[in-house]
């Protein structure tokens, strides 16, 4: 088989396995996606006969909602960052013990790679402190991994 071929059948994992978890953590972790991922404010504005005024009681309690919000948002989103890392890392150990073609190997450990890169870009601010311990074992997977198969991985 051609080498450039091989590039094109890991393109087409790689197409495939990303947006999957990304859809996959969607999929599951609906709360706070689209629409729903800002705080919807509201109206803090007071009409009188001779002008508009700001209500400064209302947006103190709009800052309030807004930061409960916010709170309840990253411990929401932290549990879609470990459910991303931890199929990441389920596939990396599945692709480690499964004889598969090398080709598929590739495309995902490059894949899982990625989800897991992007995804810690994404839910930074959760500071998730079980993600950190699955982002380390990801880490060392990932270097045991490449240490392993240098050889056979080289297209």
């Amino acid at each position: 088989m051609k080498s450039g071929s091989n590039y094109i059948y890991v393109g087409i994992v790689l197409l495939i396995y990303i947006p999957l978890v990304f859809m996959g953590a969607n999929v599951f972790f609906p709360k706070y996606t689209g629409p729903n991922s800002y705080y919807p404010y509201q109206e803090c504005s007071v009409s009188t006969p001779d002008a508009t005024r700001i209500d400064k009681i209302c947006i103190n309690e709009q800052e309030e909602k807004r930061i409960q919000f916010e709170t309840e948002k990253n411990l929401y989103n932290s549990n879609k960052y470990i459910f991303i890392i931890v199929l990441s890392l389920v596939s990396l150990l599945i692709v480690s013990f499964l004889n598969i073609e090398n080709i598929i190997k590739l495309g995902i450990f490059i894949g899982a790679t990625i989800n897991t890169f992007v995804s810690t870009l994404i839910y930074f601010d959760t500071k998730s402190k079980i993600g950190f311990g699955i982002l380390v074992l990801i880490f060392i997977l990932i270097v045991y991994y490449i240490n392993k198969n240098k050889n056979k991985m080289l297209l």
